[in-house]
């Protein structure tokens, strides 16, 4: 099917309302990566979650890092998690 230009003009909408809520999540991250192999955001904010985001900004996959007995997880033990869930492809 051929797209008229009322139809690529939604379709162009509807990827601008999907990246400006991804930004939205985004905003105020502490620590961001991008898993480019699965088209994923992963983002750390704080405290001891890790959320992964899809180019839509819909929560895929969530996990707890670090030692809860401190207000927020170390930023070594996050980025550790991070790299190690992307490198692997484990995300829970």
């Amino acid at each position: 099917m051929k797209r008229t230009p009322a139809m690529q003009q939604a379709a162009e909408l509807g990827q601008r309302e999907a990246s400006i809520e991804l930004l939205e999540r985004l905003d105020g991250a502490r620590w961001v990566r991008f898993d480019r192999e699965r088209l994923l955001v992963v983002a750390w904010s704080g405290g001891h979650g890790i959320h992964a985001y899809d180019l839509e900004g819909d929560e895929v996959s969530f996990w707890n890092v670090g030692d809860f007995a401190k207000e927020d997880a170390d930023i070594k033990v996050v980025r550790d998690s991070i790299e190690r869930t992307i490198e692997t492809g484990g995300f829970p």
